[in-house]
């Protein structure tokens, strides 16, 4: 294996049909909350999170996807982002695995 290589855990993400990885070491925990739990702002959506408003980023809208089908439960990876907590809106988690890193050649 090149020296420039790694092995990661990643946690499998469902997201419009498409499946996704993010790394294990980001996520600090996924929960599920009902769909009325979900506040709006304009054009932003957050929720509260042991009562501290969280924003939530729908991962199909950032990644290109088509919208997914609505749901009574939002599915919501937390994460941790530049010392702020997020939530990433995903439609399932499809399970993890042990993956195989390097960079990309400019």
């Amino acid at each position: 294996m090149p020296i420039t290589a790694a092995v990661q855990r990643v946690i499998l993400l469902g997201v419009s049909g498409e499946t996704v990885a993010i790394p294990v070491a980001k996520v600090e925990r996924i929960i599920e909350v009902e769909a009325g739990a979900i506040e709006r702002s304009g054009q932003d959506a957050f929720t509260l999170v042991d009562d501290d408003p969280v924003a939530i980023f729908p991962l199909a809208e950032y990644l290109c996807l088509p919208p997914s089908k609505p749901r009574v439960q939002q599915v919501l990876v937390l994460a941790e982002v530049r010392g702020e907590m997020m939530a990433i809106k995903i439609d399932s988690v499809v399970g993890h695995q042990q993956i195989y890193v390097k960079p990309v050649p400019e």
